[in-house]
């Protein structure tokens, strides 16, 4: 059985997914929407575990996104084994929030798109692009929290300051709030 309570991945991950819990917490978020999910490597810091755990914490509901037809299939395994919920939908991210209608989001994790140092641009302009496609279903005090700082979230973290967020922390990862 894998230990994934403490397990974040890195301690600079887990000081901005503490602090992003104690935000949805204070700020008493419902609904926790993650573009990638947990893909049984050791090391990736189990986030859609963490997040599914946090949304049963608080009768909320979670949503992870996911290309790979195989990662959906072990991150779902993964949350019945730990008797957790929420809806792990096989597609691509971009198109998925684009036609999400349903609660706002309260929570968003950008994690879909994989940095390539031989093409870096392309994980800066899909995580842009996720920011993009969630920007109208977005509650009025949300969190974003994007991956992997300075590699991929640039764009993004850009694009979200000039609309009103303001980095929380900045770390490994960039945690952001209205």
């Amino acid at each position: 059985m894998i230990d994934w309570k403490n397990n974040f991945g890195s301690p600079s991950r887990e000081t901005t997914m503490r602090e992003a819990m104690r935000l949805f917490r204070e700020r008493e978020g419902r609904l926790i929407v993650e573009t990638g999910c947990y893909r049984g490597i050791d090391g990736d810091g189990y986030s859609t575990l963490h997040w599914a755990a946090l949304a049963k914490e608080v009768n909320g509901w979670f949503w992870s996104v996911e290309l790979n037809p195989n990662h959906a299939f072990i991150a779902l395994k993964a949350l019945q084994e730990f008797g957790l919920r929420g809806d792990v939908v096989v597609g691509d991210s971009v198109t998925w929030l684009s036609t999400y209608r349903q609660l706002p989001i309260d929570f968003l994790y950008l994690d879909s798109a994989d940095f390539e140092s031989s093409d870096p641009i392309s994980s800066q302009l899909h995580q842009l692009a996720e920011a993009g496609a969630a920007w109208g279903k977005l509650d009025p005090h949300a969190i974003i929290l994007l991956d992997d700082a300075g590699l991929k979230t640039n764009l993004s973290e850009d694009w979200l300051q000039r609309r009103g967020f303001k980095v929380v922390m900045k770390d490994y990862q960039v945690l952001l709030t209205r």
